[in-house]
C-alpha cells in the first residue's frame, strides 16, 4: 500500500514539474524579434551596396545578410580560398551600423568548386538517381564539394575563423549544407562507411543505404559544429542562421536532405531560416496562392513545433522564381507577410532585397 502511494505520489509531481516547466517556457520572455533582408550584391560597387542598405533600412528590417561567395569572388578581404577580392564588406557594415542594423554574412560552405585544383583529395558529392551513378552530382543546385573529403574539417575551420574577424553581429549557412536522398557515394563517403562500420557499401542495399543515411546526418551536424566553434573561438557572441528547406515531416528533413534540427541545435545554431519560398512551392505542387501559404504555413508550424517558435525566421521571396526575378506586385507580397504573422510567426524575414522592397505593408510596420 506504502508503495502504490509512493508511486502515485511521484507521478502527481511529475506531471506538476512537467505543467510548470510547460509554462515556465511558454512564459519565458522572447528575444528580440529579427526582421532580415538578404541581398544579392548585383550592384558591386560601394556606392550601390550602399544604396541597398539604405534600402533595406527603409524597408523597416532591422538585420541584413549580405552574401560573400560570387562565382570566382570573395566580397570580403579572404586568403583562404585564394579567389579574387572584390572587398565590399567594409562599406556593407559600414553602412548597416550607421542604420542601426544587425549584420550577418550568408555563405557557403560545400558550395566551393573553384577550389579543387588545389585539393587533388577532395571529391564532389555523387549521386544515385534513377539507378543511374552521377558524378559530380546532378541533382542539387550546388556543386558542393563531399563532406567526407579528407582535410575538409581544417579548411572549414581556417574560413570560419576568418569570417568572425569580420564587425558582424552572425553568420548565416547558405542552403549548400545539405545531403539529399541518392547522395552522398563519393569514393571519400563509401571510405568513411568502410572506417565506420568495418565493411565497404553496397549501394544496392536498402540497409546499407539506411546506414550510410546516418553517417550522412551526423556529418553534416558535425561539420556545422565545427564551423560554429572555429568562428566562436575568435567572436563568442555570434549568432549563427541554419537556412532550411520548407519541409514539414521531421522524417524527411532526416532522410531526404540529411538534417537533423535537434544536433543542429546542440552543434550551437541559434535559428532556422525556413527558405519558404511560395512562388517555388505553387509552381511546384501546382498550387494557387492561397494554397502554397496553407503548405507553408504547416511547416511553420512542424518546424516550430521541433524547435520553437523562437528559433524560426520565416522568409518569404520577394521577385517572380525564374532568371527575371521581376519584383512581385505589392497586393502579393502583402498577403504573403500577413499569412505568416497570423499562423505566428515572430521573426522573419525576405529575399532577395530589392528597392520595392521599401515601405511594404505590412512589414513596415511589424513592431
Amino acid at each position: 500500500m506504502k508503495s502504490e502511494l509512493l508511486v502515485a505520489l511521484m507521478v502527481v509531481a511529475l506531471l506538476a514539474l512537467s505543467a510548470w516547466g510547460f509554462g515556465h517556457v511558454q512564459n519565458q520572455e522572447m528575444p528580440q524579434r529579427i526582421k532580415m533582408a538578404t541581398m544579392w550584391l548585383d550592384n558591386r560597387t560601394e556606392d550601390g551596396v550602399r544604396g541597398m542598405v539604405r534600402e533595406i533600412n527603409l524597408s523597416g528590417a532591422n538585420a541584413m545578410a549580405f552574401g560573400v561567395h560570387g562565382n570566382d569572388v570573395m566580397f570580403f578581404n579572404s586568403t583562404v580560398l585564394g579567389l579574387s577580392v572584390t572587398d565590399l564588406a567594409p562599406a556593407i557594415i559600414d553602412e548597416s551600423r550607421k542604420h542601426g542594423l544587425m549584420v550577418f554574412v550568408w555563405t557557403d560552405t560545400l558550395n566551393f568548386p573553384e577550389v579543387m585544383d588545389d585539393h587533388p583529395e577532395w571529391e564532389f558529392v555523387t549521386c544515385v538517381r534513377s539507378g543511374r551513378y552521377h558524378y559530380p552530382s546532378d541533382c542539387g543546385w550546388h556543386q558542393r564539394i563531399s563532406p567526407f573529403s579528407p582535410g575538409l574539417d581544417d579548411f572549414v575551420r581556417e574560413y570560419y575563423r576568418e569570417l568572425a574577424g569580420l564587425d558582424i553581429d552572425g553568420i548565416q549557412f547558405q542552403d549548400d549544407l545539405f545531403l539529399a536522398e541518392g547522395e552522398d557515394f563519393s569514393d571519400a563517403a563509401q571510405n568513411a562507411f568502410l572506417d565506420y562500420y568495418g565493411y565497404p557499401p553496397n549501394i544496392q542495399d536498402p540497409v546499407h543505404i539506411d546506414k550510410m543515411q546516418k553517417l550522412k546526418i551526423d556529418r553534416i551536424t558535425e561539420l556545422t559544429g565545427i564551423a560554429i566553434g572555429a568562428a566562436r573561438e575568435v567572436n563568442p557572441d555570434l549568432i549563427f542562421i541554419f537556412d532550411v528547406l520548407a519541409e514539414k515531416e521531421e522524417e524527411r528533413m532526416l532522410k531526404w536532405w540529411s538534417i537533423d534540427l535537434q544536433g543542429l541545435r546542440s552543434a550551437g545554431v541559434d535559428y532556422f531560416g525556413i527558405m519558404s519560398y511560395h512562388r517555388q512551392i505553387m509552381q511546384d505542387m501546382r498550387m494557387d496562392l492561397e494554397g502554397s501559404m496553407d503548405y507553408l504555413n504547416s511547416v511553420f508550424q512542424s518546424i516550430s513545433g521541433q524547435v520553437g517558435r523562437e528559433r524560426v525566421i520565416y522568409r518569404f521571396w520577394t521577385t517572380s522564381f525564374d532568371s527575371s526575378h521581376e519584383p512581385l506586385p505589392e497586393e502579393e507580397v502583402g498577403y504573403v507577410i500577413q499569412r505568416m504573422l497570423d499562423a505566428g510567426a515572430y521573426h522573419i524575414g525576405y529575399f532577395p532585397h530589392h528597392p520595392g522592397m521599401a515601405g511594404i505593408r505590412p512589414y513596415s510596420e511589424i513592431e
